[in-house]
This record gives C-alpha cells, sequence and structure tokens, in this order.
C-alpha cells in the first residue's frame, strides 16, 4: 500500500546568543539545542551563514565574529498553506503568510523565546539576548555555508539591541541544568504574575549589559522596586529594604545585614540620579562595583524565589512571619 508523502519541511532556525560559551551542545528539550560554534574558522560547520556585508551603520561583521559563540538551534516543521489559505491570504502577501511554522518536539508544544532567553540568563546569572538569526535547511547542511538561507528573503538578519560581538565568558554544562525548571516555572506563572516579573528580570539583565556602575545601579535599583515596592510613591527606600530583607533572609541576622545592604544601596541609586556619579561621602564609604555585584546577586535571588513559588507574595504576610506553633 503506498503512503502520502508528507506536506510539510524540516528546517532549522539559529539565534545567536550573548553571555556565555559552552564546549559541548546541550539539548535543552527536544527539538532545541544549545550549539558552540568553534574558535577556527576552518572548522566552522555549513549551518554558520557568510557574514560579508556592511550595513547602514558601515561596521562590517564577518565569521570572525561568530567564533567561540553559542546558538541555540531549534527544529521547526513548516507547513504550506496553498492548499487551505487564510481568509487574509493575497498574491501580494509577504512570504510568512506562505506557511505555518511550528517547533517539531515531543516535549514541548512551542517555544516562547523570550522566556526561553529569561531562564538561560537566570540560569547563567548572566545577560542572555539573541543578537542575530537566521535559518537553514537541514539536509543542505553537509554542503557548505552558501546554502544558508532566510525565510524572509535574506541571508540572515541583526536583532535588536545592536550586536557588540563581545567575547562571551566560558559557562559548564553544570551550571545550565536549571534551565528547563526555571523556563517551566516562567511558563507556569500566571500571566498577571508573569507580567510583574518583566520588569524585575529585564532591568536585571539591562544591569549587566550596562557598562558604567553608576548606570548598573539604576537599573538594579528599578529592577528592586519593581520586585518590592510595586506602585509605591511613598518611603519607597526603607519599604524596598524592609521587604527585601524579610523576603531574603534566613535569620535575624541575615534580615539586618540586608536591611543595611539595601538601605546603602538606595542611597547609592539617589545619589546617581539627581547627579550622575555617587557623592563623595558615599564614594569614600562604599565600592560602587561591589555594591553592584552584591545587589545583582540578591535581586537573582529574589526573581527566582518567586519564580519558584509560582508568583508573588503578600508583603504584609512576609513581613509578619509565619504563624507561631
Amino acid at each position: 500500500m503506498s503512503t502520502r508523502p508528507s506536506s510539510s519541511a524540516v528546517v532549522h532556525r539559529y539565534f545567536l546568543l550573548s553571555g556565555f560559551r559552552i564546549d559541548e551542545p546541550i539539548e535543552v528539550f527536544d527539538g532545541v539545542t544549545l550549539l558552540p560554534i568553534p574558535d577556527d574558522a576552518s572548522d566552522l560547520p555549513p549551518f554558520v551563514p557568510m557574514l560579508e556585508f556592511t550595513p547602514d551603520d558601515h561596521q562590517r561583521f564577518s565569521v570572525q565574529h561568530l567564533l567561540g559563540r553559542t546558538v541555540v538551534r531549534a527544529e521547526m516543521e513548516i507547513v504550506p498553506v496553498f492548499h487551505r489559505p487564510e481568509l487574509s491570504y493575497t498574491f501580494d502577501s509577504t512570504p510568512d503568510a506562505h506557511f505555518r511554522m511550528k517547533l517539531r518536539s515531543n516535549e514541548i508544544s512551542d517555544l516562547d523565546l523570550v522566556r526561553f532567553y529569561e531562564a538561560l540568563s537566570l540560569a547563567s546569572r548572566r545577560s542572555v539576548r539573541a543578537e542575530m538569526a537566521w535559518a537553514a535547511l537541514p539536509d543542505y547542511e553537509i554542503f557548505d555555508c552558501s546554502s544558508v538561507f532566510s525565510l524572509g528573503g535574506n541571508e540572515f538578519s541583526a536583532l535588536e539591541p545592536v550586536v557588540h560581538f563581545e567575547r562571551p565568558a566560558e559557562l559548564t554544562v553544570a551550571r545550565l541544568d536549571t534551565i528547563k525548571t526555571l523556563y517551566h516555572g516562567l511558563q507556569d506563572l500566571p500571566t498577571a504574575e508573569f507580567d510583574k516579573l518583566r520588569i524585575p528580570i529585564d532591568r536585571w539583565m539591562k544591569s549587566m549589559d550596562e557598562r558604567r556602575p553608576e548606570d548598573q545601579i539604576i537599573d538594579l535599583a528599578i529592577a528592586l522596586e519593581s520586585l518590592y515596592v510595586p506602585g509605591s510613591t511613598t518611603e519607597v527606600g526603607l519599604r524596598l529594604a524592609l521587604n527585601a530583607a524579610w523576603h531574603l533572609g534566613a535569620n535575624k541576622s541575615d534580615r539586618a545585614q540586608h536591611l543595611k545592604f539595601f538601605r546603602r544601596l538606595y542611597r547609592a541609586r539617589s545619589s546617581v540620579v539627581h547627579t550622575g556619579r555617587l557623592s563623595d561621602r558615599l564614594a569614600r564609604s562604599m565600592d560602587l562595583t561591589d555594591v553592584v555585584a552584591r545587589g545583582q546577586g540578591l535581586c537573582w535571588q529574589g526573581i527566582t524565589s518567586i519564580i519558584e513559588a509560582g508568583g508573588m507574595p503578600q508583603w504584609e504576610e512576609v513581613i509578619l512571619g509565619p504563624d507561631s506553633e
């Protein structure tokens, strides 16, 4: 008995990541794999695109910018719609209207890229974003990188924010073992709870993208305010310090140290916001780089604990503490 030929095709989508590098492939989910790009251009796999072009800003990119970096490969299935077009389909429709694309996986139904990058960032404690995207037909990868194409008609596309092409830090597989837990935790959050974490996560990541400690402290303060005192307009610094100390402190001594630290961080934030730099008095009493590093770690702790708990706590209940036995 003859079988009906498949009406679908498989394409691999690739996303170039910032933030870290790996030494060996890591299958995060069925159909979603992290792949290392070799350090030597002579060892490049066929899926790597040719990057010899000059964009509008006249900054020349080349394959050299990709060496030693990490990509996400998503295995996608494309189904044409010619036999059953949408009502909105016309001959003038864009190429994307000619097909439907979905993740080919037995483990997850779709890949939410926003949450995936956030899970990667939280798992690695680095800001991980997609900087470039392209696609390739798997069957063509046995030939050379001239087979690389983009479904939109271009060889590849650069994504926002602007590509920096910095050398990423090495990250071991062991540090990434929580990606799936964090991704599913973000996926399982109710929409309203996920929305409450958008600003804290984004600003926590942005604090690691910035170069100047003064800019980092501003982004970090926004992340912490959004996390611990959303919507508050009065006594923000004190309330932030209290809520964060009670949320993160394991005991009275912990809470006392956290309270002191968060009040210092907020004083640093106020000084930077109003004058553009630390006041001379604060500069003599603190190392802003150390304050930023500790603040980023505590902010990460707060975000991940909220994901694990399934949503934001009621801060009044946190401060009152558990019922006594």
